[in-house]
């Protein structure tokens, strides 16, 4: 009878583990319950994922269009400092770089000829306060005079003469240039003191490789000559 009730409890036991195995994997609330919360944190876990890599994108097309829009406008900035600069400083170089050295050397170009236009005319101012403490009021002190001064490809004439001389025509001074191969850009007059001055800028006619600054000295002086100039 013993031995019969110990072989029962020990057939027992094992069914009695495997139902509870069959319990703990099906039936039980606290199986339930970790799977539950393995699935909430998995599905957690995968939305944070997925927020962290939708704000990686957004800042990436950010970026591309603020570079975009960086490019554009130093595109535009480059294409108006290059319509700004004169032909023969960029002339044969396309690349920006190359705009850019060349406008420095324009701009150290323009600082050199504000510097030697500032010496003429401080030259000038000279010259009419002496020939006003000379004489301020006689005609003699303001016979008229000319310079000529050239730069590179541009040529300036200055003619001083008194403002009670009538006699010269400045589209005689003007034609001589033109014949002289020069190309007459400005010209305007001023007054000072008892005198006018007249300034002339000119350049060199494109293809004119014979230009003499000596021979156009000689026929201005034939030209002024009878207005007073010794």
């Amino acid at each position: 009878m013993s031995c019969s009730s110990s072989t029962h409890q020990q057939r027992k036991i094992p069914r009695d583990l495997i139902l509870g195995r069959s319990f703990m994997e099906s039936g039980s609330p606290i199986f339930k319950v970790v799977k539950s919360r393995r699935r909430k944190f998995s599905v957690t876990n995968c939305h944070e994922r997925t927020g962290q890599d939708g704000d990686h994108g957004d800042r990436k097309k950010k970026h591309r269009e603020m570079e975009r829009q960086r490019r554009q406008e130093m595109a535009s900035l480059c294409e108006v400092l290059r319509s700004e600069l004169p032909l023969e400083f960029i002339k044969g170089k396309r690349s920006m770089s190359d705009h850019m050295s060349e406008a420095v050397n324009y701009i150290k170009h323009l600082q050199g000829k504000i510097r030697e236009l500032s010496f003429k005319r401080d030259e000038l101012k000279n010259i009419y306060s002496l020939a006003s403490l000379d004489s301020p009021s006689s005609d003699s002190s303001w016979s008229t005079s000319f310079t000529v001064n050239s730069c590179c490809d541009s040529v300036e004439v200055v003619i001083c003469r008194s403002i009670r001389d009538k006699h010269l025509l400045l589209s005689t001074v003007i034609e001589l240039l033109l014949q002289q191969g020069l190309d007459v850009v400005s010209c305007f007059s001023s007054l000072a003191y008892d005198g006018i001055v007249h300034t002339i800028h000119c350049e060199l006619a494109y293809g004119n490789g014979s230009f003499d600054l000596t021979r156009l000295k000689g026929e201005l002086k034939e030209l002024l000559n009878p207005l007073g100039n010794p």
